[in-house]
């Protein structure tokens, strides 16, 4: 079998391995043929087994094979597979369309490899599946080094400002890559043995439920802290302040919370946090004080105003000159073509070096726009035979017009911080949209504090004054004048969205302990849902409550594997033993869409009967729920 990949690729290791999955593990290097389609830097890992099906845990098998050869030395996207069947292959597919999985997975099909007297079969399947997914089509914070681009100098001194006990505040438009950095600067920091980034999701309901007193022993016990009773009111603060005073590793602790709006007065995602906003901050205000080698902080999220206003109400704001704020950069015009240049390699997608710099510069050099322009350009390319497709400039010109009106949606999702947190900054730019620089300089003048808001989110030139995506441009434009409809709908969509997970993640959680529960056991249950995790998360949850880690330390997309992977355990579900039933499918298809169009995500357009569905099938889990654990 090997002999059909020589042609394209030569052999540098192999290694056989036993145990409940046994395969081959053989690492090719591109030569030959091979340069035409892969990059000579890394070497592709290659699979060889004789399952009918993709057999458990592969991922983290592949992993495994990676750190033994060396990370760097093996592609971290490509993992090439054999196997025999046709559901083997209908499972790599499926796989493959996944979008919380970045890596892509080509299949062979042994019989079809050894059967192959023309040799066409290996190039055939590499063509077939570099252009099956789209990579540009990726939203999700990325922790893999290999999809981090671009800002490194800043990326450098945020690391170097924490380590030396700097307290930050990361701002910036939405997807402009501040979760990115962060899990950036955890591993950089991590590789030192004197700091150390407790990260905090704010986004996870689980968390922001808590209250201030909750949150304090959640970060106490991801920095070890073996607790054998609650914190609660009267001792939370107490209790944190004698735990950081006794640790003694040497290290300093610095606690990033991520979407801080979450609990942020006036817009936190739970009422509670109207008060006990200043009750968290002045306590970890006082015991940093008071712990200045131990304990500092980083806040990120879309609203500066949380740390530039001195006053919530009538009291004084804590974190008001607590932190240093610093805006994310956008990308330049080499940091943006290294993006599209590494994507579009996998996919077989060429962009010339004029299109790259159009492209970056017709969308303000922000990343997630970026992508989304080279994703919509690649799904209009007609290429039949799965060919390697050139993008020229003058063929992104040709489309960008169309391109732009169908991310006006997402023109509405990124300047949503202004319109809702800084409406006279908003006024300025629809002033600005209309042509009416003179309206617009004059205000500048009067109010040079907007001016500064719009140049931090990089809106807006600093030279010029003109704003600097086009795309928002012409959608504030087209708004003004009625050619798009008005926001409403589109947030009612979102809002709606964000109170049906409220709703049903409590219930999924509660829902998933208690089935395994009672098939597995008191200590089985948690040790079925850590098998569900990835490897490299799985390691991270070592020591920490069983309860905890299912409600605080899962995201929704857990929950959807853990459904997904021990279905035969929820199967009940289908029966309609109780009044209502419900299918793997459904269940599937329903955390997918309320996961995709969260309203901090990259939200794809609902339609008006996709909602309805999402309303229906709501309120059919949320009965089939109840019902269980009733």
């Amino acid at each position: 079998m090997l002999e059909k990949f020589l042609p394209f690729f030569s052999i540098t290791w192999a290694k056989k391995y036993a145990g409940k999955s046994k395969f081959t593990a053989i690492l090719l290097k591109p030569a030959g043929d091979g340069q035409r389609l892969f990059s000579k830097d890394r070497e592709i890992l290659l699979i060889i087994t004789k399952y009918n099906t993709l057999f458990p845990r592969l991922l983290d098998q592949a992993e495994r094979v990676r750190r033994e050869v060396g990370i760097t030395r093996v592609d971290p996207v490509l993992l090439f597979v054999t196997g025999s069947g046709e559901i083997f292959e209908k499972e790599t597919q499926d796989f493959n369309n996944r979008m919380d999985q970045l890596n892509i997975i080509i299949p062979f099909m042994n019989e079809a490899v050894l059967e192959d007297s023309e040799g066409h079969c290996v190039e055939r399947q590499i063509k077939k599946y570099r252009q099956f997914k789209d990579l540009f089509d990726i939203s999700d914070p990325v922790s893999e080094d290999i999809y981090y681009f671009g800002r490194q100098d800043f990326t450098k001194d945020v690391s170097d400002r924490l380590r030396r006990g700097n307290n930050i505040g990361i701002f910036g438009l939405r997807k402009m890559g501040k979760t990115s950095l962060i899990k950036r600067c955890e591993k950089i920091i991590g590789t030192y043995r004197d700091a150390k980034i407790v990260y905090i999701d704010l986004q996870n309901a689980a968390l922001y439920r808590m209250r201030w007193w909750e949150v304090l022993e959640d970060i106490s016990i991801r920095m070890g802290n073996n607790i054998k009773s609650k914190f609660n009111e009267e001792n939370g603060a107490k209790r944190f302040g004698n735990f950081i005073r006794k640790m003694d590793d040497g290290k300093r602790y610095i606690v990033a919370f991520d979407e801080i709006e979450h609990i942020c007065p006036g817009i936190a995602s739970a009422d509670h946090w109207n008060n006990d906003f200043i009750e968290l901050w002045k306590t970890l205000r006082s015991i940093q004080i008071e712990n200045k080698s131990k304990l500092s902080y980083l806040v990120s999220g879309v609203n500066a105003s949380v740390v530039e206003t001195s006053h919530i109400g009538e009291i004084d704001n804590p974190l008001f000159s607590m932190v240093s704020v610093m805006y994310m950069p956008e990308f330049s015009n080499s940091e943006s073509g290294l993006m599209i240049d590494t994507i579009g390699s996998y996919m077989g997608v060429d962009f010339d070096d004029d299109s790259k710099i159009f492209i970056n510069e017709r969308f303000g050099g922000h990343p997630l726009l970026i992508r989304l322009a080279c994703s919509r350009l690649f799904q209009k390319y007609d290429s039949p035979d799965s060919g390697d497709i050139i993008i020229t400039e003058s063929y992104v010109k040709s489309h960008i017009s169309s391109i732009e009106s169908d991310l006006y949606r997402f023109a509405t999702h990124i300047i949503f911080v202004l319109e809702k947190w800084y409406p006279n900054e908003y006024s300025m730019l629809e002033w600005l949209s209309q042509g009416e620089t003179e309206v617009f300089a004059d205000l500048a003048r009067k109010h040079p504090e907007y001016v500064s808001h719009l140049k931090n989110y990089r809106i807006i030139d600093s030279d010029s004054l003109q704003i600097k995506i086009n795309l928002i441009m012409k959608y504030l434009s087209n708004r003004l004048s009625g050619k798009i409809k008005d926001d409403t709908d589109i947030m009612s969509d979102w809002q709606d969205i964000t109170a049906i997970r409220n709703t049903i993640e409590p219930l999924l959680r509660k829902f998933i302990k208690a089935t395994l529960k009672y098939k597995y056991g008191k200590d089985g249950w948690i040790k079925k849902v850590l098998a569900a995790v990835p490897e490299k998360d799985r390691e991270k949850l070592v020591g920490i409550d069983a309860d905890d880690i299912l409600q605080s330390r899962l995201y929704l997309l857990n929950l959807r594997e853990i459904i997904n992977k021990y279905w035969d355990d929820f199967k009940f579900l289908e029966s309609g033993e109780k009044r209502n039933q419900i299918s793997k499918n459904s269940m599937l298809i329903f955390i997918d869409t309320i996961n995709n169009n969260r309203q901090d995500a990259h939200a794809k357009d609902v339609s008006p009967i996709e909602m309805d569905a999402l309303r229906i099938s709501s309120r059919n889990i949320k009965l089939v729920l109840e019902d269980y654990l009733s």
